[in-house]
């Protein structure tokens, strides 16, 4: 995931963002990642609420669409 969005050299990167910004969210998705994927991955009870699962899939939505955004092979 860092890889993918490494600053000004990698296809999911926003060249037109500021370095700041490409560095954030290069860091937010492997961060969603360790946060929210790997403990439901590895223990139970952790998404605990009906209003908790909609969030995360939510905000998975978000994430998904930004990476959809900036595929090279979807949008030529």
């Amino acid at each position: 995931m860092r890889q993918a969005f490494k600053e000004q050299t990698r296809p999911l990167t926003d060249s037109s963002d500021v370095i700041s910004e490409q560095q954030a969210i290069q860091h937010l998705f492997p961060g969603a990642i360790g946060t929210f994927k790997n403990p439901s991955s590895h223990r139970s009870g952790v998404i605990n609420t009906p209003d908790r699962a909609v969030s995360l899939v939510q905000f998975a939505d978000l994430l998904l669409r930004i990476v959809d955004e900036r595929d090279p092979t979807r949008n030529p």
